[in-house]
């Protein structure tokens, strides 16, 4: 099938090399996915990372910033949302573009609304607001994954995760060290003003969504619960997320480490803001697009199986560190490759994912098997942490690194790894 991608077009190559991915990088769907995940992570990052910073500063205590960390659940629930997503289309039009306008439009009213509410003084109004602002999120984030599941050809895939990635981290970037910047220069109510408007970048090309440019363009009739379940159980799926949740377990057990282990070896909040999260989005975005390259030259195995053993590497040079075998410089350039490496692995898992998704319940496929691996993910975060506090950062470390080499094991296996 070949279709035209100037204006909002759609184009599917099946050619290797270095031309395919730039005719898409500079076509509408890498602008449109960039957007949407641009727009979601900056809600999510200013949730997560720059609340908790400016509360503190205010003076709250610990127990009443976790409360923000715990509205974190809700994104993991968006599979219990995401069947009635892919049955109703409101509005009309193309699918899912009614979800991605009323969500657009919901996130900047809640961070709106959160702008007239001080953190501590109002700490009620401000978690309303803040759910409201991660339920809208999270819609928004059913029908942009649906919506790229049904935009992508298994050839595009690769490089279309790594976009979604980029946006993501980008988003991130500006919703948490951006608006922590422009909270010391303007204030609160400025701040979030300026993250409404910046919630409703992609909305022209929201608008510019036309029927004919997804995959069966009509959603199923009916897509149920049981549906999900079917999706879950059926041939190679288990083997899959087999692979999937123990990824996330190591994942998760190293990041939550970072931040931590840097803390007590002295690092104070800006270098740590440099070291991770600007390090994180400028060398999380240089990994997603190498993985787009290994998916290009490579089996989607051959490339997640080569992701998931530098992930697992990575976490030695760390370790090290922590033993004060390292200068803090060289700590640097450690963090700089280990956020490479989670950028190629995150978007690895994000295209097998999207490989086994069915364009007509792509929104539940999806999203089913992200609730899954973020639960898994945050239990991987949560029980690292507890045993960095008994055993150390160095067993909490190895067994992170542990969990991504089960994972490779794993994807070797027979039907572990779908081939589009």
């Amino acid at each position: 099938m070949q279709m035209s991608e100037s204006g909002s077009g759609l184009s599917a190559t099946k050619a290797t090399g270095p031309q395919p991915m730039l005719r898409f990088l500079a076509g509408y769907r890498a602008r449109l996915l960039l957007s949407l995940y641009v727009s979601q992570y900056i809600g999510m990052g200013f949730v997560f990372a720059a609340i908790p910073a400016i509360a503190r500063s205010k003076g709250l205590s610990l127990d009443d910033i976790a409360i923000f960390y715990s509205l974190a659940m809700i994104w993991t629930l968006k599979v219990l949302w995401a069947p009635l997503m892919d049955r109703y289309q409101p509005f009309g039009g193309p699918a899912y573009r009614g979800w991605l306008i009323g969500a657009q439009l919901c996130l900047a009213a809640a961070t709106l609304a959160c702008s007239f509410f001080d953190p501590v003084d109002h700490l009620g109004a401000v978690a309303a607001c803040v759910a409201a602002m991660c339920f809208t999120s999270s819609v928004q984030d059913v029908a942009a994954d649906a919506v790229a599941v049904r935009l992508l050809p298994p050839e595009d895939r690769g490089i279309g995760n790594a976009v979604q990635t980029a946006g993501g981290l980008i988003g991130a970037l500006v919703g948490a060290g951006g608006a922590v910047l422009a909270y010391e220069q303007v204030g609160w109510q400025a701040t979030l003003w300026g993250l409404a408007a910046l919630t409703l970048l992609p909305s022209i090309l929201i608008l510019q969504m036309r029927s004919g440019q997804q995959q069966e363009e009509t959603p199923a009739e009916k897509v149920t619960y049981g549906l999900i379940w079917r999706f879950l159980l059926r041939p190679g799926t288990p083997r899959w997320l087999a692979v999937l949740v123990v990824a996330e377990f190591g994942l998760g057990a190293q990041i939550a480490l970072v931040n931590p282990m840097l803390v007590d070896h002295g690092w104070n909040l800006t270098k740590i803001a440099l070291g991770t999260a600007l390090w994180g989005a400028l060398f999380g975005v240089s990994g997603a697009g190498m993985a787009a390259v290994l998916f290009r030259r490579f089996t989607r195995r051959a490339a997640l199986i080569g992701a998931l053993l530098l992930s697992a590497a990575l976490s030695v040079p760390i370790a090290f560190y922590h033993a004060a075998a390292m200068a803090d410089w060289q700590m640097v350039v450690v963090l700089a490759l280990y956020y490479t490496g989670w950028g190629m692995t995150t978007t690895a898992l994000a295209t097998v994912m999207m490989d086994h998704c069915r364009a007509r319940s792509a929104g539940s496929d999806y999203s089913s098997q992200f609730s899954i691996g973020a639960l898994i993910g945050l239990m991987g975060s949560s029980l690292a942490l507890s045993m960095a506090e008994t055993y150390g950062y160095t067993a909490a470390l190895a067994a992170g690194a542990c969990s991504c080499l089960l994972a490779a094991i794993l994807a070797k296996g027979k039907g572990a790894v779908k081939a589009p």
